[in-house]
C-alpha cells in the first residue's frame, strides 16, 4: 500500500481530555493507537534497513517522512501545547542497534523564561525546555517506538533539553508552538534538508504538512513570511505568490 493512501484525515482530537490532564500534571504521557499501524510498521522497516541514525526528510524513508508530518501527531502536539498551530523542530530515527549512537539533536532556544530572548542573550544551547511554567508549554518531545516489542507506542515528554538516546529503535520528533520562533532544533530551518529531496517532494505535500515546516499558507504575505521560514537554500521550492 502506498504511503500516501495511509494518510487519511486524522481526528481533530486524538488524545482524550484525561490524557491531556495527565500530561499537564506529570509532564509526560505514554499511549498507543495514535498513529496508523501500517504506517508505523513501514517506518520500522525503513529504520531496520538503515545503517545509522538519520534525519527527516529522507529520500529512502517515505514512511518516516509521513510520520513526521502526520496529521495525527501534529494534532496531538496541538492538544498538549494548547495551541492552534505547531511547527516541526526535529525528527530523527534511531535504527535497531544504533540507539546510543551519539547525542540526539534537541529543541532549544536562547532564553529560559518562556519569553523571546533579547539580542544580548548568548547564542548557545540552554536547558530551556524544563518543567513549567518556564518553557514547558513551548514544545513537546515525541518518541515513536519502532521496535517489534513496542511497535507504535508513543511517548510525549515535556522534560529537560538533554535527553538520552532512546533505549530501542525509535523515531524522535519535537513540535513547538508556531508563535515561539526562537525555539528550534540544530537546524536553523529546513532549507538544507529539503533541498536534498526530489524537486516534486514539497509540491506533493498538503497545505497543512507544508505549514508544519513553516511554509506560509496560500494567500498570505509571502514576502514577509518567507523571511521567517529560513528556507533560503531551497528557495526554488517555495510556492509562488
Amino acid at each position: 500500500m502506498r504511503v500516501a493512501s495511509l494518510l487519511a484525515c486524522a481526528p481533530l482530537s486524538p488524545l482524550s481530555s484525561a490524557q491531556i490532564e495527565a500530561f499537564a500534571e506529570a509532564g509526560a504521557l505514554a499511549t498507543s493507537g495514535v498513529l496508523p499501524a501500517e504506517l508505523v510498521a513501514q517506518a520500522a522497516d525503513e529504520a531496520a534497513a538503515a545503517a545509522a541514525r538519520f534525519a527527516f526528510p529522507s529520500r529512502d524513508a517515505p514512511a518516516v517522512n509521513a510520520l513526521s508530518l502526520s496529521a495525527e501527531l501534529a494534532a496531538a502536539a496541538r492538544q498538549l501545547l494548547g495551541t492552534a498551530e505547531v511547527r516541526l523542530c526535529e525528527s530523527l530515527v534511531f535504527p535497531p542497534g544504533h540507539e546510543s549512537e551519539g547525542l540526539p539533536r534537541i529543541a532549544h532556544h536562547d532564553g529560559g523564561d518562556g519569553k523571546e530572548p533579547d539580542a544580548a542573550a548568548p547564542l548557545c544551547r540552554q536547558t530551556a525546555l524544563l518543567d513549567p511554567p518556564s518553557a514547558g508549554a513551548e514544545a513537546v518531545h515525541i518518541d515513536i517506538a519502532l521496535s517489534e516489542d513496542r511497535l507504535g507506542e508513543v511517548t510525549f515528554t515535556r522534560s529537560s533539553a538533554e535527553r538520552p538516546p532512546p533505549a530501542s529503535a525509535a523515531q524522535r520528533c519535537c513540535f513547538r508552538r508556531a508563535d515561539v520562533e526562537w525555539v528550534s532544533g540544530e537546524n536553523a530551518g529546513w532549507g538544507v534538508s529539503v533541498s536534498g529531496m526530489p524537486r516534486d517532494w514539497v509540491p506533493s505535500l498538503t497545505v497543512a504538512q507544508r505549514g508544519l515546516l513553516g511554509f506560509p499558507p496560500p494567500g498570505s504575505d509571502c514576502a514577509s513570511s518567507i523571511n521567517r521560514v529560513l528556507l533560503s537554500p531551497a528557495r526554488y521550492f517555495l510556492p509562488q505568490c
